[in-house]
């Protein structure tokens, strides 16, 4: 959020787009991807988070939110 915030000098939303591999203590047997991305609006943090199964090599972070995360968002908004 901190490097979306210094980027957000002209008053336009900036985004940054990370990832890390997360894994719960007990219930799961491996790590799982996390795609995240740190929003900072004019005067707020929107940060959002996909836990995710596909491979970063075939759906890198930003392509994986921008194309295929909120797509499917925008088509379940339809139903």
């Amino acid at each position: 959020m901190a490097e979306a915030a210094e980027q957000q000098q002209s008053g336009e939303p900036a985004q940054v787009f990370a990832e890390q591999a997360y894994q719960t203590l007990r219930s799961w047997s491996r790590a799982r991807r996390v795609a995240a991305k740190a929003e900072q609006l004019a005067g707020k943090e929107n940060p959002r988070y996909v836990l995710t199964s596909l491979d970063a090599e075939s759906w890198p972070t930003e392509q994986l939110y921008e194309e295929l995360y909120c797509e499917c968002g925008e088509a379940e908004n339809r139903i």
